[in-house]
């Protein structure tokens, strides 16, 4: 499991505190809250990315900074808000950079769910908005990992492909904890719902 213990961070106008928190690595987590509270820069803590916060953050009961990046890349898989891919790639090694530090995975099982086969050998980069969001989305799920961390994965996503990616979210929740951030609670109904407006508290 995750858990968070006694975790708090100060940002210019609120703090983000957090008690205790636990993420089991089975199941579907959504985590809510208006701009500024804090979401992505908890996840970014999780991953050790983001230091700068009080408290506990254990990953299988061990400190995450006592972790490097690569025993936590082979925990936990990461889809960040934003990303920019200049250099020409094949959607099909662009998913597979996913795969650095895990030798087992899911990348037949993702493509078919995601409706992606036919785009493999194009070029990343000539894909429309919504389809690079889905080739993100595989890339950070192809991996068997225990936990995966998606911050906004529903961004430039129409009805059907979010359909897609909620379908392939509950596949996973049997054997992985899936922890997505988003302003909407209406698009992840099954999720587990953590409001991060009653951690929030004005300075």
């Amino acid at each position: 499991m995750i858990e968070i213990q006694s975790y708090k961070v100060k940002f210019s106008h609120n703090s983000l505190i957090i008690p205790k928190l636990i993420f089991e690595n089975k199941g579907l987590y959504l985590i809510v809250g208006e701009n500024g509270c804090g979401k992505t820069t908890f996840v970014r803590s999780i991953l050790n990315i983001f230091t700068g916060y009080e408290g506990k953050i254990l990953i299988d009961g061990v400190e995450n900074y006592r972790l490097s990046r690569k025993e936590i890349a082979s925990k936990i898989s990461y889809l960040p808000q934003e990303e920019n891919t200049t250099f020409p790639i094949r959607v099909k090694d662009f998913i597979e950079t996913g795969l650095y530090s895990q030798k087992e995975n899911i990348f037949d099982i993702v493509v078919d769910f995601l409706g992606l086969k036919s785009y493999l050998e194009l070029d990343y980069n000539f894909l429309s908005g919504g389809e690079r969001q889905l080739v993100r989305i595989a890339r950070s799920i192809v991996g068997k990992v225990k936990y995966s961390i998606l911050d906004e994965p529903d961004t430039f996503l129409s009805k059907k492909n979010h359909e897609k990616i909620v379908a392939l979210f509950s596949y996973l929740s049997s054997e992985r904890g899936i922890i997505l951030v988003s302003h909407s609670q209406n698009n992840f109904r099954d999720f587990e719902l953590i409001d991060f407006e009653k951690f929030s508290e004005e300075e």
